[in-house]
């Protein structure tokens, strides 16, 4: 949305002759802005999700403990993905939070 703003603003600057910039220069420019809001798109779902590795070391459990207590239901959790290999599950931050939080981080 940003960058569709942004590119809108410097189109229109452009067109009106405010600005002499070549339209190479406006597009390596877009590129960076574009790549800007993905990485911060990322962190973004970084700071609200864990994977299952990161949760197994902060619970101190393995893996496959983790993998089956999303399973069961004890531990929230979403698989995003199709297939063994590019699937994996992801788990709210806030959820593993409220866990240690209730001082049940040692849930099997």
């Amino acid at each position: 949305m940003f960058v569709y703003q942004y590119q809108s603003l410097l189109n229109k600057m452009y067109e009106q002759g405010g600005y002499r910039l070549d339209k190479d220069i406006l597009e390596v420019i877009l590129d960076k802005v574009e790549n800007i809001e993905s990485l911060l798109k990322q962190k973004e779902y970084n700071d609200r999700f864990m994977d299952v590795r990161s949760v197994a070391r902060v619970l101190k459990r393995s893996e496959g403990t983790i993998r089956r207590l999303i399973q069961e239901g004890k531990i929230e959790g979403f698989k995003i993905g199709s297939g063994n290999k590019q699937s994996r599950y992801l788990i709210p931050k806030t959820f593993i939070d409220n866990l240690i939080n209730q001082g049940k981080g040692f849930i099997e």
